[in-house]
C-alpha cells in the first residue's frame, strides 16, 4: 500500500503544480511527462500484493486528466462504482468533484456525485472511519455554494466523536475536527465546541474548549505587529509564527516587511535560543520574501544591518552560536527591471513577465492600477495575487469583456492564498447586439506610466509564442485614459462605432 500511496502523492503534486502558470512547461517536456505518468498508472497501480481494488489507479487518472484529456467520465464513474470499500469510494468521488471541469464529456452532473457521497456515508458503520472521512473531505466539500448538508454531516461526526467510549480517542477526534473546521467556518467551530456539555463530559469539554482557544491564538498572534504582552501563551505564539512561516514559504500569504516585524525581535530577545531561533528564522524569511521599491529596499537593508548587529551582540547568541549547525543566509535577488521601452518575453518566461509586472507596480503605481484585458477570466486571479503581494494601497479595477460570477473569482483566490481577497472592481463591457469585443488591446495603467501587453495576461510567457511588453510614458497614458479607457471605467461610454454597449460590474 505504501507504494501506491507514494505514486499517487507524486501524481497529485504534479497535478496541483500544473495550476501555477509560473511553472508552465514546454510542450515537448509536458508530452514526455504525460507519457511516463500514463504508463505508470497503467502498469504500476495497484500493487496486487497489497490492494484488492483499483482505487489509487482511478484517483490517479482523475488527478491526471487535466494533462491527459483522454479519460471518459462515464468510464471513470464505472471504475469508481466497482470499488468495494465504501470509504475509499467516497474519497475517490470527492477527487472527481474537485477535478470535474477537466472532463469534456460530462454525462453526469457534479451535483449528482455530491448526492451520492451523502448516500454512501449512510452505509459506513464504523464510527472512526465515518469521523475521519468526513474530516478528510471537509476542505473540498466546503467549496460548494450550498454546503449546509455538509455542515450537518460534520456535526454528526463531531457528535459521534463525543460519544466514543475511549475518551483519549474521543478528545483526539474532536480536536482534529475543530482543527479542520476552524479554518473553514469559525462559527461552526464555535457551535461544535459548545456541544455535549454536561457533568459527565465536563473535563473533556474543557479540554476541547482550551484547544479551541489555543487555535484562535495560533491563528491570530502572527498577525500582531505590536509587542506581545506577558499574558500571551508563548508556545502558541511560536506555533503561530511557524504556521505563518509555512504559508509564506508556500506563497499562500503575503510576506511581512521589516517595519511589521519589530515585535518579533523584541519578543525573541526575551526567550532562550531554543525558542527564539524560530522567531529569527521567521523574521529573516519574511524580509527575504517581501517585495520592496528601490527606496524601501535601501532603508530595509540599513535597518537589517543594525538589527543583525544587535542580535549578534546578545550574550545569549554569542554563547549559543556554537551549537547552531547550519547558518542561514538571505539572498535578495536582483530585480528584473524594464530598462528599455520594449522587451520580448519567450513562451517559457512567465516568471520573467510576472517579475516585470511586479517591479513596475511597486515603482510606478501609488494611487490606482487599471487592468485592461478583454480576455481576463477567473484564473487570472493569480495576477491579482501578485498585485496583493506588492503591498500597495491602491484603487484596483479590471476592465474585461466576458462575464463571470464573483463567486468564481473568490473560489480561485482561495485555491492560491489564505489572505483575504484584494479589494477590486471588475467591470464588464459588451456589445448589446453581437458577441464581438468592444476592447481589443491589453494594458496595465497607473497614474505615472503604463505597460502595453502584446497578449492577454493569462497567456503571456506561458505559451510557445513570443510576447512583447512595452512601456508607456505619462503623456501616452493620459491620452489613452481621456480618449478611451475612462469612458469604459466610469460608464460614460455608451456605444462604440454606433453599437450600443452593456455594462456590468461588481466589487470583490
Amino acid at each position: 500500500m505504501t507504494i501506491d500511496v507514494n505514486i499517487y502523492n507524486i501524481i497529485e503534486k504534479i497535478s496541483r503544480l500544473s495550476n501555477h502558470k509560473n511553472l508552465k512547461l514546454p510542450t515537448l517536456q509536458l508530452n514526455e511527462i504525460t507519457d511516463k505518468i500514463s504508463n505508470i498508472i497503467k502498469t504500476k497501480l495497484p500493487d496486487p500484493s497489497n490492494i484488492s481494488h483499483e482505487g489509487y489507479k482511478v484517483i490517479s487518472k482523475i488527478r491526471f486528466q487535466k494533462f491527459y484529456k483522454k479519460y471518459d467520465l462515464s468510464d471513470i464513474k464505472i471504475e469508481i462504482d466497482s470499488i468495494k470499500n465504501i470509504s475509499d469510494k467516497i474519497f475517490v468521488k470527492s477527487a472527481l468533484i474537485e477535478e470535474f471541469s477537466s472532463f469534456k464529456s460530462q454525462s453526469l452532473s457534479k451535483e449528482s456525485i455530491f448526492n451520492e457521497i451523502f448516500e454512501d456515508f449512510k452505509i459506513i458503520t464504523n464510527n472512526y472511519e465515518f469521523i475521519n472521512r468526513v474530516n478528510d473531505l471537509s476542505e473540498i466539500m466546503f467549496k460548494f455554494p450550498n454546503n449546509k448538508r455538509w455542515k450537518d454531516l460534520v456535526t454528526s461526526a463531531f457528535d459521534l466523536s463525543i460519544n466514543l467510549e475511549n475518551k483519549t480517542n474521543s478528545v483526539k477526534c474532536q480536536n482534529r475536527i475543530i482543527d479542520t473546521i476552524y479554518k473553514l467556518d469559525d462559527n461552526l467551530a464555535k457551535d461544535l465546541v459548545s456541544r455535549g456539555i454536561d457533568d459527565s463530559r465536563k473535563t473533556i469539554s474543557d479540554l476541547i474548549r482550551v484547544h479551541y482557544e489555543n487555535l484562535k491564538d495560533v491563528n491570530t498572534l502572527s498577525q500582531k505587529t505590536e509587542t506581545i504582552n506577558d499574558n500571551v501563551n508563548v508556545e502558541n505564539y511560536i506555533k503561530s509564527l511557524l504556521n505563518n512561516l509555512k504559508d509564506v514559504n508556500s506563497n499562500l500569504v503575503k510576506a511581512k516587511k521589516i517595519v511589521d516585524l519589530k515585535s518579533v525581535l523584541i519578543t525573541a530577545s526575551k526567550l532562550p535560543l531554543n525558542k527564539s531561533i524560530i522567531m529569527y528564522d521567521y523574521y529573516f524569511k519574511n524580509i527575504a520574501s517581501a517585495n520592496y521599491s528601490k527606496e524601501e529596499l535601501e532603508k530595509t537593508l540599513n535597518i537589517l544591518n543594525a538589527n543583525i548587529k544587535s542580535i549578534f551582540n546578545s550574550d545569549l547568541i554569542i554563547n549559543s552560536i556554537g551549537r547552531i549547525k547550519e547558518s542561514k543566509y538571505i539572498n535578495i535577488n536582483d530585480n528584473i527591471l524594464l530598462e528599455d521601452n520594449n522587451i520580448i518575453i519567450k513562451g517559457t518566461e512567465r516568471y520573467k513577465a510576472i517579475e516585470i509586472f511586479k517591479n513596475w507596480i511597486i515603482e510606478e503605481s501609488n494611487e490606482f492600477l487599471y487592468i485592461i484585458d478583454p480576455y481576463f477570466n477567473p484564473k487570472d486571479v493569480e495576477f491579482l495575487y501578485t498585485i496583493h503581494k506588492c503591498d500597495k494601497n491602491i484603487e484596483l479595477k479590471v476592465l474585461c469583456c466576458k462575464y463571470f460570477e464573483q463567486e468564481e473569482v473568490i473560489n480561485e483566490w482561495k485555491k492560491i492564498t489564505k489572505d483575504e481577497i484584494e479589494n477590486c472592481e471588475i467591470i464588464f463591457t459588451t456589445f448589446r447586439s453581437n458577441s464581438e469585443k468592444p476592447i481589443h488591446d491589453r494594458y496595465l495603467i497607473s497614474e505615472n506610466s503604463g505597460l502595453r501587453l502584446g497578449t492577454s495576461i493569462n497567456s503571456i510567457g506561458s505559451s510557445m509564442k513570443f510576447s512583447e511588453i512595452s512601456k508607456m510614458n505619462k503623456q501616452e497614458v493620459n491620452k489613452l485614459l481621456s480618449e478611451e479607457i475612462n469612458g469604459f471605467i466610469l460608464g460614460k461610454k455608451k456605444e462604440v462605432n454606433g453599437e450600443k454597449l452593456d455594462r456590468r460590474t461588481y466589487n470583490l
